[in-house]
């Protein structure tokens, strides 16, 4: 917890454009899903 991870940027951005255009696009998923996944490492469910 005393460490602050890198990726807290990007999804604080992602989050921001999610929050200011409302608009769930294929690129803004794609880019959430991406920072999301760097953040915390899941096994890929395909």
């Amino acid at each position: 917890m005393g460490r602050v991870s890198p990726n807290l940027g990007v999804i604080s951005e992602a989050l921001q454009l999610l929050l200011s255009h409302r608009d769930w696009t294929e690129a803004t998923l794609s880019r959430l899903s991406g920072a999301r996944t760097k953040a915390w490492p899941m096994p890929a469910d395909e």
